[in-house]
């Protein structure tokens, strides 16, 4: 677990200190965009070099195995009484699923629901059924927007409407890198 190094916190002392760390922050995250494009063309370029090579592979595998799949299915008595073979390479074999409910030729669910519904009592025990209850939030957001509900009102039920101030700096890069350049440029 790597530990966390705390670093001093300054406040600014003057509009012009601010200017200068919002600058600075400018170019950080610059340099953040950056390196993460470097970094995630590098890996496309990788991803895609080993992606042929790997489909080639995949493709060679599956007709392989579906070779071998075909002759265990033309010659179950090779398996005897086991459901798999141990060859020095590997094992082939068949395995049993997890069981799973599906409809029967020309059923569909919802006409096995009515079926089990209408006319046997006793399959009502394999019907769930699903109720969902939760505060439509959104709704309520928007009637308070709309001011079709108070907070007094919302307040009966136990609920308020909050709005969180937080502090941010956003970078403008674009301008950043054009500021930087131009000074560069001068120099």
């Amino acid at each position: 677990m790597s530990k966390r190094i705390k670093q001093p916190v300054l406040a600014a002392k003057s509009r012009e200190e601010v200017e200068s760390l919002v600058n600075e922050i400018s170019l950080a995250t610059i340099n953040l965009v950056r390196l993460t494009a470097t970094k995630d063309a590098r890996l496309l370029a990788i991803n895609e070099s080993f992606a042929t090579q790997a489909k080639v592979i995949n493709d060679a595998v599956a007709v392989k195995t579906l070779a071998v799949q075909l002759w265990a299915e033309t010659n179950p008595t090779e398996f005897a009484k086991r459901k798999s073979i141990d060859f020095p390479s590997g094992v082939i074999g068949f395995r049993t699923g997890t069981p799973a409910v599906k409809t029967i030729s020309k059923w569909s669910l919802e006409k096995a629901l009515e079926a089990m519904r209408s006319k046997f009592s006793a399959w009502r025990i394999f019907i769930r059924v699903k109720v969902v209850r939760e505060i439509d939030k959104d709704a309520i957001i928007a009637a308070f927007t709309a001011e079709k509900i108070t907070a007094e009102k919302l307040a009966v039920v136990g609920l308020r409407v909050v709005q969180d101030e937080v502090f941010y700096v956003q970078p403008k890069v674009t301008e950043t890198e054009t500021r930087q350049v131009a000074t560069a440029e001068a120099a």
